[in-house]
């Protein structure tokens, strides 16, 4: 029995359809490929050096995936309207999430979980978002990336004491922090505050920041202060300055703080140390999440504690210290 051939023009047609089918399946996989996906970053100031390891992080986070960070042009948010304007402009410029630093007030953590019922949604900090900060905890909350703030102001009490043997023996201190009202500077001040409770001293001021001059004139006028203790970069750097012109009298100056001006003037001798959280981390981990639950809808965002480095002048030039301060110049 004779076996039957497959005429070549046959084959040739075969082999043809392949190669159409699969280069369309090419094409639309690249186009699918280059499409580019947003998630929009809303924190006030956006434009701000403050931001700058933040900023670097995000954009670390995306390289080689299709995702494109839209860092939103602000400046201040000073309530959940005005961010919730910012996230409606978002989403209508293309965003499918949103990485949000909340905005103070009683009416954001509704406002933000309504988005989160329709879109990504995470954090980069905690802030407003309980009456109770030290409550903030269950699956119904906003997924979080931030350093143990509590952890921080602990950090920043045990530097102080390292410089004084332990003990403070009646020492006058200076306080200048956040926004008393948000979790962060509550829980800051907390850890400051319990760390030192077996110590004898005086707080002599304890001052809010509104504007940085007006705490630098404040400042000069405290000449019987020893230690001033500044639980955010705004009242560090204002610090920094006075003591870099002379105007803290003895005083030494801490903080915590993660910015270019902070690592100047810890390198000028006006800072004795700084506590500084990885806004790095805080940056990448968050749009990290995001693109993975934008890969995979089914993908569930978590919360993630990140670190933070006590860097003194003797060591803020160390392998590890020179890549933060690295990326503190790199927006």
């Amino acid at each position: 029995m004779k076996k039957k051939h497959l005429s070549p023009f046959i084959i040739a047609e075969a082999e043809l359809a392949l190669a159409v089918i699969i280069t369309m399946l090419s094409l639309s996989q690249s186009r699918q490929t280059k499409k580019m996906r947003k998630v929009a970053v809303i924190i006030e100031n956006s434009g701000d050096d403050d931001w700058n390891s933040l900023r670097y992080g995000i954009r670390q986070a995306v390289l080689e995936k299709n995702i494109t960070p839209v860092i939103m042009n602000t400046a201040d948010i000073p309530d959940a309207a005005g961010q919730d304007r910012l996230i409606d402009e978002a989403l209508a410029g293309g965003a499918e999430a949103v990485i949000v630093k909340p905005a103070p007030g009683i009416n954001t953590k509704s406002m933000l979980e309504g988005y989160a019922m329709r879109i990504p949604v995470m954090l980069i900090e905690s802030d407003s978002l309980a009456e109770n900060p030290m409550e903030q905890s269950g699956p119904d909350l906003i997924p979080v990336v931030e350093p143990d703030q509590q952890a921080l102001g602990a950090a920043l009490a045990d530097a102080v004491l390292e410089d004084y043997d332990g003990s403070l023996n009646g020492r006058k201190l200076g306080i200048i922090e956040d926004t008393p009202d948000t979790s962060r500077a509550k829980l800051r001040r907390q850890g400051f505050i319990e760390a030192l409770a077996e110590q004898d001293y005086n707080v002599a001021f304890d001052l809010t920041v509104t504007d940085p001059q007006w705490i630098t004139d404040h400042i000069k006028h405290q000449s019987d202060v020893d230690i001033i203790v500044c639980l955010n970069a705004k009242g560090l750097e204002a610090a920094g300055q006075a003591a870099k012109n002379g105007a803290v009298g003895s005083a030494l100056v801490y903080g915590i703080a993660n910015s270019e001006r902070a690592a100047f003037y810890l390198d000028q001798n006006a800072v004795q140390c700084l506590v500084v959280p990885d806004e790095m981390s805080v940056g990448y981990e968050s749009m990290q999440e995001m693109a993975a639950r934008l890969q995979n809808p089914f993908h569930e965002l978590k919360s993630t504690t990140t670190e933070f480095t006590v860097v003194r002048r003797d060591t803020m030039f160390s392998e590890q210290n020179q890549f933060l301060l690295f990326s503190q110049t790199s927006s």
